[in-house]
C-alpha cells in the first residue's frame, strides 16, 4: 500500500481524518450486530463531519451487508436519502445545456 501512497501517509487518508472534507450529502450505513467492525466506527466518522453532510443509519439486527440489504427498511432509507438529496423538484430549473447532458447519459 505504501508504494501506491507515494508521498501520502495512511494517517492522512484515514476516513476519520478525511470525512471533514466531504462537501456532498453522504449516507453511512452500518449493521448494529456487526461483530467484525464495531458500529462505534460509524459514530467516530460522523463526529468528524464538520460540514453537516454525513447522515448515519444504524440497521438494527444487521450483522453485515448481506443481512442489511434484505431488510425492507434498507431500501426505504436509501430511497428517502436520494429523494432528499438528489431529487429535482418542480421548481428547480436546469439550463438547456445541463438538460441535454442529462438526456445523453
Amino acid at each position: 500500500i505504501n508504494r501506491w501512497l507515494k508521498d501520502t501517509s495512511m494517517t492522512e487518508i484515514a476516513p476519520k481524518n478525511r470525512i471533514g472534507c466531504i462537501q456532498v450529502p453522504t449516507l453511512l450505513i452500518h449493521g448494529a450486530a456487526d461483530a467484525f467492525i464495531s458500529p462505534k466506527n460509524m459514530e467516530i466518522l460522523q463526529s468528524g463531519d464538520e460540514n453537516g453532510m454525513v447522515e448515519t443509519f444504524l440497521m438494527s439486527g444487521g450483522k453485515n451487508h448481506s443481512t442489511i440489504i434484505r431488510d425492507p427498511e434498507f431500501g426505504q432509507r436509501i430511497i428517502g436519502f436520494f429523494e432528499q438529496n438528489l431529487w429535482l423538484d418542480e421548481f428547480q430549473v436546469i439550463d438547456e445545456e445541463k438538460s441535454l447532458e442529462l438526456q445523453s447519459v
